[in-house]
């Protein structure tokens, strides 16, 4: 078709536009591009009256409140109560059913859209049809129904329309984004601008410990100077109140090992932080060396630190030992 645009009034004589008598298909397309994602189950409009709010009164009756909603581009509305009267599941049994809105093109109801139930088995709800120009449903409830025809696990499955377009910051109200439209964590540093929050858009007290990352990375520094014996140790306690979750240990020296590795071990009040086989090592011939693999995963408050050389270089031991033990703590409140 190209460009086109509606509605403008019939085009005739002498005037040329794009007045028309427009289509069904015409109206409906654009209506589901304005008001719900394209073949979608979106449909119920917010805040328009009752919302088809769904209620089971009494054995065999599924009440649908008023409201208004758009199936596949097509209006449908409900200005009453209407009260709709599933079959009891059969004996000894129950059943799994649905509640939908029925769009049809073709059928016994050609040209509606109806509430409609849908009957599944005890073990499935009824899958949806939704083929386009012959039959498309979008679900409304779901529920169970027994042999007496009693009706539980009425569950809301309506998914509202939303207009198809972007918001943008102008089109928030002041105040409008309340506490409980923001889901838990989901405002991370990277959406917060730098110097963007300033102390007085923070109520008082609002920001306790408990909402505050304190995820920076420091380290407990162990030095061993001079040449290495195996047996040296040295110690660093843990500041009080604070646990400490290990993320790596760096060694370093002055002076590389030769001949045989350096291997020393760190422990946590007495307990080694790292299996046997992850003890931080510096290779002979080389001045460095780290390990991220833990035991234990994190030291305790008031905890003590110690360093123990395991092991030295056959030829040379090394010298001028220097472990720093990474990882993050709190502060102490």
């Amino acid at each position: 078709m190209g460009e086109f645009s509606y509605p403008w009034p019939e085009t005739a004589g002498p005037v040329v536009g794009d007045g028309d008598l427009y289509t069904a298909n015409t109206w409906s397309q654009g209506f589901e591009a304005l008001f719900g994602a394209m073949a979608s189950n979106e449909g119920v409009i917010p805040r328009a009256w009752n919302t088809l709010t769904t209620t089971a009164p009494a054995a065999n009756v599924i009440r649908v409140q008023s409201g208004l909603a758009v199936v596949h581009g097509h209006i449908y509305w409900n200005t009453a109560n209407n009260d709709l009267a599933p079959a009891s599941a059969p004996a000894a049994t129950t059943r799994k059913d649905r509640l939908v809105l029925h769009c049809d093109w073709v059928g016994a109801a050609q040209y509606t859209v109806r509430l409609k139930l849908l009957a599944g088995t005890a073990l499935n709800y009824p899958a949806l049809t939704q083929v386009d120009d012959n039959a498309w449903e979008n679900p409304l409830y779901s529920f169970i129904i027994d042999d007496a025809g009693a009706i539980t696990d009425l569950t809301d499955e309506r998914e509202y329309c939303h207009f198809g377009t972007d918001v943008s910051t102008a089109m928030i109200e002041d105040l409008a984004v309340t506490t409980g439209k923001i889901a838990l964590l989901a405002v991370d540093t990277g959406q917060i601008a730098l110097l963007a929050v300033a102390t007085g858009q923070l109520a008082a007290n609002a920001v306790t410990l408990g909402k505050c990352d304190f995820n920076v990375e420091h380290g407990l520094v162990l030095p061993i100077g001079g040449e290495l014996v195996v047996g040296d140790d040295q110690s660093f306690p843990l500041a009080p109140n604070a646990a400490f979750t290990h993320t790596k240990i760096k060694l370093l020296v002055k002076v590389a090992p030769t001949g045989a590795n350096l291997i020393c071990e760190v422990e946590c009040n007495g307990v080694p932080i790292t299996t046997a086989g992850n003890r931080p090592t510096i290779v002979a011939g080389a001045t460095a060396g780290n390990t991220v693999i833990f035991s234990v995963a994190a030291g305790a408050a008031d905890e003590v630190y110690t360093l123990n050389v395991d092991q030295i270089g056959s030829a040379n031991p090394g010298e001028d030992l220097t472990c720093v033990v990474w990882g993050t703590q709190p502060p102490v409140a």
